[in-house]
């Protein structure tokens, strides 16, 4: 018997959300700092702004809220809006595996 894996992605126009924009959110709640997600999706600083500039872009309100770097370096978290963003997109998840 063959292993299965479902991948939800939605597509809105030309841009879609998809399991790799959904694990970066979370690993940028989980870790607070854009670049430590990134590493720990071994994925570039400038790729993983990139998807966070893309999120931001696809609707009126923010998903991720960035702070510049300084001496105690720079921040990312989530809006309460990147947060809903992020349950709904799991909980379509969780049903589908059921």
């Amino acid at each position: 018997m063959r292993d299965f894996r479902m991948r939800i992605r939605i597509y809105t126009g030309k841009r879609m959300l998809g399991p790799g924009k959904m694990e970066l959110l979370q690993l940028i709640a989980d870790v607070g700092s854009l670049s430590a997600a990134a590493g720990k999706m071994r994925m570039s600083y400038m790729r993983a702004w990139t998807l966070v500039k893309e999120l931001n872009s696809m609707s009126r309100r923010s998903v991720v809220k960035l702070s510049r770097g300084g001496l105690t370096g720079g921040s990312a978290q989530l809006t309460p809006f990147g947060n809903k963003v992020l349950a709904l997109y799991q909980e379509m998840e969780r049903k589908s595996r059921k």
